[in-house]
């Protein structure tokens, strides 16, 4: 019986067993490919890093838009404010005017009613026109 024959290992990966000349660039990326892939690692990192956190930009523009919304709102209470007293001066005004007796002291309180009202009128525009 002759001896078996020396069998030849061929290489799986690679361009080695397919007998095609390798490229020097590809050889080149293969020594340093645990670096480069640190650098990807790092790099992906600051970039996600940055895309998480919000700059000192977007926090003043935040900040800028909060403190415009909080006025929005403040002036908007101050409307309702402004007509609910309003509503209450005008609900007096039209009891004393329905008096059929009037005093010297409802008449006091007649014009200053009137003056209040005005007054609140005033205070509800200026709210109003701020929150336009």
């Amino acid at each position: 019986m002759p001896p078996p024959k020396p069998q030849r290992i061929v290489a799986v990966s690679g361009d080695a067993g397919e007998g095609k000349p390798s490229n020097p660039f590809i050889d080149a990326l293969n020594r340093y490919k645990e670096l480069i892939a640190i650098i990807v690692f790092f790099i992906g990192g600051l970039s996600w890093l940055y895309g998480y956190f919000a700059t000192k930009e977007q926090v003043r523009v935040m900040k800028c838009l909060m403190n415009t919304n909080i006025e929005f709102i403040q002036y908007q209470l101050q409307q309702k404010l402004a007509f609910d007293e309003r509503r209450q001066y005008d609900a007096e005004h039209l009891r004393i005017e329905g008096l059929e007796k009037r005093t010297r002291e409802d008449n006091l309180n007649l014009h200053e009613l009137e003056t209040n009202i005005d007054l609140a009128k005033k205070r509800v525009e200026n709210a109003r026109s701020k929150i336009a």
